[in-house]
């Protein structure tokens, strides 16, 4: 049985390949569209009434920004990130495989997957990138997390207590 909902918000760090040392994961990125400078981000939001659990809605946030359907069974807590406010944020990790990958479309010119359904809130998420963790943790880089930076910098720290980076 789930626990009721603790969290405000939640995020799932979809990936390939292993979150342990020599795992060499690559992570999926959403552009945000409704956010100036247009930067990558996990696939993130805040929690509804209607999602009941912290599982229920990382499910919806991504099904909303890349139009998978995940499996809960296979949402593995992964950090959370306490404010002084009392917020919760939990970030959940997701083995993603390829044929799960096969439900978005590469498109060579641009060098992004992009949605073969329409999501609920298509308009705010633009090109969807498979990244290699290096590049997502490279300070100043094209894809380095700068959107939700509290939530990146739990992540890269739990990532190199690992030693993955």
């Amino acid at each position: 049985m789930q626990e009721p909902y603790t969290v405000s918000s939640v995020g799932v760090l979809l990936h390939t390949g292993s979150l342990e040392r020599g795992g060499f994961p690559k992570f999926v990125l959403v552009e945000q569209l409704d956010v100036e400078g247009h930067p990558f981000g996990i696939p993130a939001g805040r929690a509804e009434e209607m999602d009941i659990t912290a599982v229920g809605t990382a499910i919806r946030e991504v099904y909303e920004e890349t139009g998978l359907e995940i499996e809960p069974k296979r949402l593995q807590p992964f950090v959370d990130v306490v404010h002084a406010t009392a917020q919760i944020r939990r970030v959940f990790s997701y083995h993603i495989g390829w044929e799960e990958l096969g439900e978005l479309t590469y498109d060579f010119k641009t060098y992004a997957y992009h949605l073969r359904t329409k999501p609920l809130v298509a308009d705010e998420i633009g090109r969807i990138l498979l990244v290699r963790c290096d590049d997502v943790f490279l300070r100043g880089g094209a894809y380095a997390l700068t959107y939700r930076w509290d939530i990146s910098r739990e992540i890269k720290a739990k990532l190199e207590s690992r030693r993955v980076i």
